[in-house]
């Protein structure tokens, strides 16, 4: 038995698979980040001062482009690469097929992250646990704040993008590909792999300041019950994708932290937590928070809601666990007169 190649595939086994990409991804993403180092402090600044001891970490406008755009470009490199080489797939097949009903996808899992945050802060503000303290647009002026917006866009963007494609694409698909079995059929293998993804998101943060095991839970949480969720649904990148973007984007906006990172960047409403930190996840942001963890059962509903209108059924795609198709070149057919007049030409 070949332990790294499935002769009957013609390919790298699965576990191999998903080694190679993570150390791929994370070599492309150091090689990358080089060139940019160079390029975004002509222009930005890569430190920040750091606030007080307890307080959120502060992560300046360039070193925030400088990991998220060098993540960007790793992940996506080093995935277009696996696909090609390792999986015999293209990069449409983890979900980016691009079309009418994937942009209208993204466009609700945006406005539903963000509303999400928004109906936290709103609770937030009516239980006296934060205030609103100013604007970064009136505070900063126009043109400071519109760099920052800029920055938030970007580098919110590419983490959304990132970290759906590299965990909810290649990951999902091959660890549900490898266990489609026939105990279970293929439904079995993109549950397990749903489950194991989501842990997987939320252990990534455990590095993040601040971050604890409820901080954690929560992130695990939202990626199982929303991102993930959308992905399994759909077999499509874009509702992923769209309540990741819309979710951090959010936090930023509104001056709190994401996930335990305070960008120092003007945001729209300069919000100041005062209380309730079992609720408002304190220092960390909303996503150590217990309003965080209804947030997610609530977007969960409507996203089930929504797909129901949408599809008329709620089911997963079980396509997430097929191989890909294979692609061998078919011999042309040979026309019926010249294989007759063959065959009557032997001896």
């Amino acid at each position: 038995m070949d332990i790294f190649r499935n002769p009957r595939e013609g390919r790298v086994r699965a576990i191999w698979r998903l080694v190679i990409h993570g150390l791929l991804t994370y070599g492309l993403m150091y090689l990358v980040s080089f060139p940019l180092v160079y390029l975004i402090e002509l222009i930005l600044p890569l430190t920040a001062e750091q606030p007080e001891t307890g307080q959120s970490a502060l992560v300046s406008p360039g070193l925030l482009l400088l990991m998220t755009l060098s993540g960007g470009i790793g992940a996506l490199l080093s995935t277009w690469i696996a696909c090609r080489w390792l999986d015999h797939r293209r990069l449409r097949d983890l979900g980016l097929q691009f079309g009418p009903q994937w942009w209208r996808e993204l466009r609700f899992g945006l406005v539903l992250g963000a509303c999400l945050i928004i109906g936290i802060l709103l609770v937030e503000l009516a239980a006296g646990w934060a205030v609103i303290a100013g604007s970064g647009l009136t505070e900063a002026g126009l043109a400071e704040f519109g760099v920052g917006l800029l920055v938030a866009i970007i580098a919110l963007v590419a983490v959304g993008f990132y970290e759906e494609l590299i965990l909810r694409g290649y990951q999902m698909v091959n660890i549900a590909e490898s266990l489609n079995m026939p105990i279970w059929g293929a439904a079995g293998g993109v549950y397990i792999a749903f489950i194991t993804t989501s842990l997987t998101f939320g252990l990534l943060h455990l590095g993040n300041p601040g971050a604890s095991l409820m901080g954690v839970g929560n992130i695990a949480a939202s990626g199982f019950l929303l991102m993930g969720l959308g992905y399994v649904l759909t077999g499509r990148l874009a509702l992923p994708i769209g309540l990741h973007i819309g979710w951090n984007f959010a936090q930023a906006m509104i001056g709190l932290p994401v996930s335990g990172m305070l960008i120092d960047i003007p945001a729209l409403l300069a919000t100041r937590v005062v209380g309730g930190d079992v609720w408002t996840g304190g220092a960390f942001g909303m996503e150590e928070g217990l309003l965080a963890a209804i947030a997610t059962i609530i977007g969960c509903a409507i996203l089930l809601v929504w797909m129901h209108v949408q599809a008329g059924r709620i089911a997963i795609a079980p396509r997430i666990a097929w191989p890909p198709m294979p692609r061998r070149r078919r011999a042309a057919p040979q026309p019926e007169s010249l294989t007759q007049s063959s065959a009557t030409s032997r001896p």
